[in-house]
């Protein structure tokens, strides 16, 4: 019999948050939603944490 897996901690659903909202704002800047200026700054903020 196997033990169940680990469940997962905060911090790695906080992690794929935070890679799923750098995905979004690379998408927008792709797409023209988002200057360089304004992805830049929205990076920046995602990275921060607020």
């Amino acid at each position: 019999m196997r033990a169940p897996p680990p469940a997962a901690s905060s911090s790695n659903h906080q992690g794929s948050d935070l890679v799923a909202s750098l995905r979004e704002l690379a998408e927008m800047k792709a797409s023209g939603a988002l200057t360089e200026k304004e992805y830049t700054a929205a990076k920046a903020r995602v990275l921060d944490g607020g």
